[in-house]
């Protein structure tokens, strides 16, 4: 099930890259910072997704979701109250509404993931749950 719920979050978190990556052209030439923002994560969420397809890493996991929801908020602040100076209301287009529905469902995956107690390799925590004794100090 796992690995199921993997492959789906790796999909939508490309999809989400993919959309983000395709607007920021247009978004930079409103705001610089929004167009750079746009495309450092598109490439992240590109990235990642290919990480998220070939293990299944804790930190990997974590970023995808939290870029995930801070785009997400940073969406719909920018069409409700404004943020950072980029105010839309009202503009809730097509392409962004499915950007917020990938979004969203890699951090649902994630939170399932977690609740399910789907743990992957970190890395460090091996290193956390070794007893004293097993680690010597030299």
């Amino acid at each position: 099930m796992h690995s199921f719920m993997r492959r789906v979050a790796a999909v939508a978190f490309a999809g989400f890259g993919l959309i983000h990556l395709y607007q920021a052209p247009g978004d930079y030439d409103e705001h610089k910072w929004l167009g750079i923002s746009f495309v450092i994560g598109g490439l992240f969420a590109l990235g990642a997704a290919a990480l998220l397809l070939a293990r299944s890493a804790d930190r990997i996991w974590a970023s995808s979701a939290a870029i995930s929801a801070a785009f997400f908020v940073g969406f719909v602040l920018s069409r409700t109250t404004g943020v950072l100076g980029v105010h839309e209301p009202g503009n809730w287009e097509q392409l962004g509404v499915v950007a917020l529905i990938l979004e969203a469902g890699v951090v649902a995956l994630y939170g399932l993931r977690r609740l399910a107690g789907g743990g992957g390799q970190t890395g460090y925590r091996e290193v956390i749950s070794r007893k004293r004794a097993d680690v010597s100090v030299s």
